[in-house]
């Protein structure tokens, strides 16, 4: 298997195989992954490896996907789900979840300690760490020194 440019994806994925979820994690394959992800688009780890800055991909976008037509039916596709409508997750309830999301109220809230929201009104409802967490730029650059 070739060296990831991500260590901490690797780490991710090799925790998952050994705590006995390696089939949910192509096996500890990070690059298997990758390539499941890349097969609706045509494209290959080889071409993108090849040209680091990027590689333009003819894909149509599919506007509102769930109304069109299944050819086997005629009918419009919906979303994949057990039933028509769900109220709750059955998916949910099947892997021994909460059927409907809860929510629980932050130690400190104007709620929970009425004294200090006097002079501290205002609740952080989202903490983010861990720099570029939620983008590629850690692996965009370790493919252009590859």
């Amino acid at each position: 298997m070739a060296q990831s440019p991500d260590v901490l994806l690797d780490a991710i994925f090799d925790l998952a195989r050994r705590l006995g979820l390696g089939d949910h994690f192509f096996a500890g394959d990070v690059e298997a992954a990758w390539r499941h992800q890349l097969d609706p688009s045509g494209l290959t780890l080889a071409q993108l490896r090849a040209n680091p800055v990027g590689v333009k991909a003819d894909l149509a976008t599919n506007y509102r996907k769930y109304a069109s037509l299944d050819p086997s039916t005629g009918k419009p596709r919906g979303f994949p789900t057990p039933s028509r409508l769900e109220v709750y997750s059955a998916r949910f309830a099947e892997a021994g979840y909460d059927l409907l999301p809860c929510h629980n109220e932050p130690a400190e809230s104007p709620l929970s300690t009425p004294a200090p929201a006097h002079d501290y009104p205002l609740v952080l409802t989202r903490f983010a760490c861990c720099n570029s967490s939620t983008s590629s730029t850690a692996i965009i650059r370790a493919f252009a020194t590859m």
